[in-house]
């Protein structure tokens, strides 16, 4: 999964959530626009950026582009803020990413990424700890939390074909968290099981 311990720290993530409010994804989709911003989120751990750009495929074919193959109707369903959705301008050979803001909280970012990594390859990352096994739609997943001491990010990963899908919820780290709100893994895990049915197995 990318990194975010270093690349969406607290001065870069209230700058995104208000980024994402006016960017587009620049592979078009019905969300419209054609701007993109970049949260770094992209910047795999396990994977390195090429240069001449992402391939986006995997052994069986085209990867899932959360910017464009995930449709309006999907992601209000979700809770997610279709015209806020912004890609990330880091992808690479193996990561698909893009953002969006919840429709009922300006505390928190949700992004969807969409990779050939499996979930044993996603469990082999130094940049994430305390895993928990968990239940999401009909997959079976589990949630990791980024290494950060204010515990503001964490993933929901579930397997597909094509390798996995994370869920990424991070908190924006200049409003207070209450009590249980961090790390946000029961928020990744929401958004995740109202997303998987929209996802390919």
């Amino acid at each position: 999964m990318p990194s975010l311990a270093t690349s969406l720290g607290r001065r870069v993530l209230p700058a995104l959530v208000v980024a994402t409010a006016v960017g587009g994804c620049s592979s078009g989709g019905s969300g419209g626009g054609t701007s993109s911003t970049s949260s770094g989120a992209g910047a795999a751990a396990t994977a390195s950026a090429t240069s001449a750009g992402p391939t986006s495929t995997f052994s069986g074919g085209r990867l899932f582009d959360p910017c464009s193959d995930l449709g309006d109707k999907a992601l209000r369903s979700a809770g997610l803020d279709p015209k806020t959705k912004a890609v990330d301008e880091t992808q690479s050979d193996v990561w698909l990413v893009c953002h969006w803001k919840p429709t009922d909280s300006d505390k928190y970012l949700v992004s969807l990424l969409s990779t050939s990594r499996t979930l044993a390859q996603g469990r082999d990352n130094a940049t994430v700890t305390d895993y928990q096994d968990v239940k999401i739609g009909s997959r079976s997943g589990f949630t990791a939390v980024a290494i950060d001491p204010d515990h503001l990010r964490c993933y929901a990963a579930m397997p597909a074909a094509q390798g996995m899908f994370e869920v990424l919820v991070v908190w924006r780290a200049d409003i207070k968290a209450g009590s249980g709100d961090l790390p946000p893994c029961k928020l990744a895990v929401k958004y995740a099981s109202a997303l998987e049915s929209d996802l390919p197995k």
